[in-house]
């Protein structure tokens, strides 16, 4: 009997979102005029592209680790892997700001475009640091511990990265104010923590949890989501304060992406996946997605500049979404049709 597990369909279609929103928000810090950044459009692309797009994709990530299952020392190697891929995506997407830094005489400006602590670095780091925990514990009680101190002790390890001025390309990678630092552990490994401690709580406690009680928690999160919107909405759209948050915006956080579950949930994809069917492609393959959107989208930036109207937003957005999907499906397509002919010869 095999025991390969299948790919759940309303996960798959929240990191699918997540991914999609990822390409708007890098279209609008790349190639949008800053003016219309500082719009009240430019704000809602700021704000759509901020706690829905990668702290949900790192709750999923989380998520998702506790689904496949994998060994410790499995996760530990793809952790290392996975983090000197996002220091290739950095060299490839930078590639023509760095051949312009070179022939321009700043090569200087070439480190911090290399040692970038972006999405993949922190998934890396997310896997190897999760890989050590699940050694120690995998209880939900530990990792959300563990969670609440990587988004709590934040404003401290800011100031500690900011006083080692010498390692401030090691350092990004764990917090402090660097322009390169977009990503670091702190806060951001909160959100696979938390993801792989609503995963070991277990889907069985979760559905035995009673309509009334499912209701409240609802009420409790949606109490949470509109106190909370106006800090919300200010320091996801002010990008400094958004990638060196703290426990506050996390917990919000938190609401916002249980809502907007449930909402999805609402939708019923795992009963009718065709609904989802284009979401859970761009899920299931967002690695894939997410490294061409950028390779495409960095290196157009460098050349033409920051002009784009609102209609050229749309159209840049909906063109990348395009082509970095069809390009994922193309290629897998070609490894699955490869394969195949391995099997048959």
């Amino acid at each position: 009997m095999s025991t390969k597990k299948t790919r759940l369909v309303l996960p798959d279609a929240v990191k699918g979102l997540a991914v999609l929103l990822m390409i708007q928000v890098h279209v609008t810090e790349q190639l949008i005029d800053p003016a219309l950044v500082e719009s009240t459009y430019g704000k809602i692309s700021l704000f759509l592209g901020g706690v829905p797009a990668a702290p949900v994709f790192m709750l999923m990530m989380g998520y998702f680790i506790g689904f496949t299952g994998a060994a410790a020392g499995k996760m530990v190697r793809r952790g290392i892997i996975l983090f000197g891929g996002g220091i290739a995506l950095n060299i490839l997407l930078n590639f023509s700001y760095i051949i312009n830094f070179i022939r321009t005489g700043y090569p200087e400006m070439i480190p911090a475009a290399i040692f970038g602590a972006d999405i993949l670095p922190l998934a890396g780091l997310s896997l190897f640091i999760a890989g050590g925990l699940k050694k120690i514990s995998g209880h939900p009680l530990f990792l959300m511990l563990i969670a609440l101190l990587a988004a709590g002790l934040t404003p401290w390890v800011n100031t500690l990265a900011d006083s080692w001025e010498s390692g401030k390309y090691f350092t990004a990678f764990f917090g402090g104010s660097a322009a390169w630092s977009y990503f670091p552990l702190f806060p951001w490994l909160a959100y696979p923590l938390t993801g792989l401690a609503i995963y070991n709580f277990g889907i069985k406690k979760w559905k035995r949890i009673p309509a009334w009680g499912k209701y409240l928690l609802m009420a409790v999160f949606t109490a949470v989501f509109i106190a909370g919107f106006r800090m919300g909405f200010e320091e996801s759209t002010s990008l400094q304060d958004y990638y060196h948050h703290g426990i506050v915006l996390y917990l919000w956080a938190l609401s916002f992406i249980a809502l907007l579950i449930f909402g999805l949930s609402l939708l019923k994809f795992e009963s009718y996946p065709l609904r989802a069917a284009f979401l859970s492609f761009a899920g299931r393959e967002v690695t894939l997605v997410y490294v061409i959107q950028w390779i495409l989208i960095g290196n157009l930036a460098a050349w033409s500049g920051k002009h784009a109207t609102i209609f050229g937003h749309l159209s840049w957005t909906f063109l990348f979404i395009l082509i970095s999907t069809l390009l994922a499906f193309l290629y897998r397509s070609n490894s699955f049709s490869r394969g195949n002919s391995k099997l048959k010869t």
